[in-house]
């Protein structure tokens, strides 16, 4: 588990709905397959971060209690915020460089 996926499923995590019989354990999978898919999209492609946090909350939103799934939508984001923030400097970066410095080779 990356460390993003680890903040993604701690910040979601607290919010559940209470355990309903044997299910409490496939919930927990389920969001933590959610949160390590999620980290893994970013890290492929670190400009997505903008683009997950409502596909992420769509894929958990059910395992969230009604009440607090505003806040777990604002956590969501708040955890994504640095990688998107990273991948805008990114960005900066790459259209203040010179031609071929910094930018990959074909």
């Amino acid at each position: 588990m990356s460390e993003l996926s680890r903040a993604l499923y701690q910040a979601i995590a607290p919010l559940r709905r209470p355990p309903a019989g044997t299910h409490a354990l496939d919930d927990q999978r389920l969001l933590k397959d959610a949160c390590e898919r999620a980290a893994a999209r970013v890290e492929e492609e670190p400009e997505a971060a903008s683009r997950i946090a409502r596909p992420l909350f769509a894929e958990v939103r059910h395992l969230v209690h009604p009440a607090f799934q505003l806040r777990a939508f604002e956590a969501i984001e708040a955890v994504l915020a640095e990688p998107r923030e990273h991948a805008r400097q990114l960005a900066t970066q790459r259209r203040r460089a010179p031609a071929g410095v910094g930018r990959r080779a074909a």
